[in-house]
C-alpha cells in the first residue's frame, strides 16, 4: 500500500516504526541497512547470509563518527538491531548453524534438514551432494531429494552437474561468498 501511494514508511526518524520498535536513531539507521543489504544480496544467498559477510558489508557502508575518529561495528550492535527487527516478522534474525553464525532474512526460517544441509556442506567447503546426505546423515534418499530441492526452490542453493566425476552437487551461496560477486 505505501509503495503504491510512493511513501516510504521507514523514511522519517520520528515513524511508527522507531515508536513502536524503541529504535534508537542509531539502531534504526543500522536496521535499514542490515534491510538494504539483505535484500540486495537475496537473489544471491537466498536469504541466508554468513554474519562476517554482513559485518563486511555493514562496516564498508556504516560508519559512526565519534569526534573526528571512525569506529566499526560490533557484533552487539548488530545483534540489537536485528533483535529490533524480528519484531516486524520479516524473517530477519540470527541463526547458528554447524557453530557458524547466519543472518537469516527470509520469512519462513530453515527446517532442521536445512540446517543439517548447510552443516554437511560447510564441512565440505560449500557443497554438497544427494548421496553425501544419504551417507552422512543416514537419510533415505527421498528425504535428501526433497530438503535440496526446497533449498534450490528458495533460492539458497545452486545446482552444479558439471563435476568430473558425474555426480551432481549443490552449491549453497551463503556458504561460499565468491559466488555472490
Amino acid at each position: 500500500m505505501c509503495a503504491h501511494a510512493g511513501v516510504d514508511p521507514l523514511a522519517s526518524r520520528k515513524n511508527a516504526w522507531s515508536e513502536l520498535l524503541g529504535l534508537g536513531d542509531f539502531y534504526y539507521k543500522l536496521g535499514l541497512q542490515i534491510v538494504e543489504i539483505c535484500l540486495a544480496s537475496r537473489t544471491f544467498n537466498g536469504g541466508l547470509m554468513a554474519l562476517p559477510d554482513l559485518m563486511q558489508a555493514l562496516n564498508r557502508r556504516v560508519t559512526t563518527t565519534n569526534s573526528s575518529s571512525t569506529t566499526s561495528l560490533s557484533f552487539s550492535d548488530l545483534a540489537q538491531a536485528l533483535k529490533k527487527l524480528r519484531e516486524l516478522k520479516g524473517g530477519y534474525e540470527l541463526v547458528n548453524i554447524g557453530g557458524q553464525t547466519f543472518v537469516r532474512s527470509i520469512p519462513g526460517g530453515l527446517s532442521d534438514d536445512h540446517r543439517e544441509i548447510v552443516g554437511v556442506a560447510r564441512e565440505s567447503k560449500g557443497r554438497v551432494s544427494l548421496a553425501q546426505l544419504v551417507k552422512v546423515k543416514g537419510w533415505a534418499q527421498h528425504r535428501a531429494a526433497d530438503a535440496i530441492n526446497r533449498m534450490l526452490l528458495d533460492g539458497l542453493a545452486m545446482v552444479d552437474d558439471g563435476d568430473p566425476s558425474g555426480e551432481t552437487f549443490y552449491w549453497l551461496q551463503a556458504l561460499c561468498p565468491q559466488l555472490n560477486q
